[in-house]
């Protein structure tokens, strides 16, 4: 099965029975696609600026997809929390009327649980999972973003990741491209990054708000455009989802790593998903 989504193609062959393994490539036209690269800071202006957003009344329908990092970094305890805050947020929802899907990445991006099924069978897909390999989170964002871009009722991605990426070819902002005019709400739990004594993997461990972002490539833009981009995630490794978080009304929850603290956090999230 192939899938186009803005800038990208997903390719999805069968690995295992239940499972799906997917794998993005770069589409012909993204080579020239407004926006990527220097451009960039001009679009997170527009969606900060310009964005309609949608009216929300608290009734409609959700279409959640689920998105946990597996890679080696939030092995054991971490991703159990993971896991388990996931199952208690997934058997909340209202099975008559709203629907769910399961992703992972590692290196690849699976899909566990698709729409054909229901909110309790990407919950019961949740306690399976195991952990290994480099992430690919760009990748697998880009990828739930394509997946809920004709969702029905309100679109909602739920993820927990570290924030490390090592292995997704997909840049920090072309994410915001596959979410097309407006992105789903996030609801996202965190990890601190993992910091090796040379300084860093996946990022550092700094905190930048969604204001200080528009300040800081700006800032960037008048040396060298696109320069802020590439650095921010040296500065915080979430700088992308602080303002998808932003420009969505959804929440991110950067907690300490500790597992107790991660599972508390997915049941809180539902309380961003209030009338607006």
């Amino acid at each position: 099965m192939t899938l186009a989504i803005p800038l990208l193609l997903l390719t999805a062959s069968l690995s295992a029975p239940g499972a799906t393994a997917a794998t993005l490539q770069a589409h012909p036209a993204a080579g020239a696609a407004p926006g990527v690269g220097g451009g960039a800071p001009d679009l997170l202006r527009r969606h900060r600026d310009e964005l309609v957003r949608p009216e929300w009344t608290g009734e409609e329908p959700l279409s959640v997809v689920a998105v946990l990092d597996l890679s080696a970094s939030v092995s054991g305890p971490r991703l159990a929390a993971a896991a388990a805050g996931l199952r208690t947020l997934l058997s909340s929802l209202d099975e008559t009327k709203d629907r769910c899907a399961l992703l992972s990445f590692t290196r690849s991006v699976e899909l566990h649980a698709g729409w054909d099924g229901t909110c309790a069978d990407a919950a019961a897909a949740a306690s399976e999972l195991r952990a290994g390999g480099p992430a690919a989170l760009n990748n697998a964002l880009a990828l739930a973003f394509g997946l809920l871009a004709d969702a029905p009722g309100r679109p909602v991605l739920v993820l927990f990741t570290d924030g490390g990426d090592g292995a997704s070819w997909a840049r920090d902002t072309w994410p915001l491209f596959a979410a097309g005019a407006a992105p789903p709400t996030l609801l996202a739990v965190t990890a601190p990054p993992a910091v090796s004594g040379s300084g860093r993997v996946g990022g550092g461990a700094g905190h930048i708000s969604a204001d200080d972002l528009l300040e800081r490539i700006a800032r960037s833009d008048d040396q060298e455009p696109g320069r802020g981009l590439r650095s921010l995630r040296n500065v915080d490794p979430f700088w992308l989802l602080t303002w998808l978080a932003e420009i969505s009304g959804g929440r991110l929850v950067r907690t300490s790593g500790d597992p107790a603290e991660i599972e508390t956090a997915f049941p809180a999230l539902l309380e961003a998903l209030q009338p607006n």
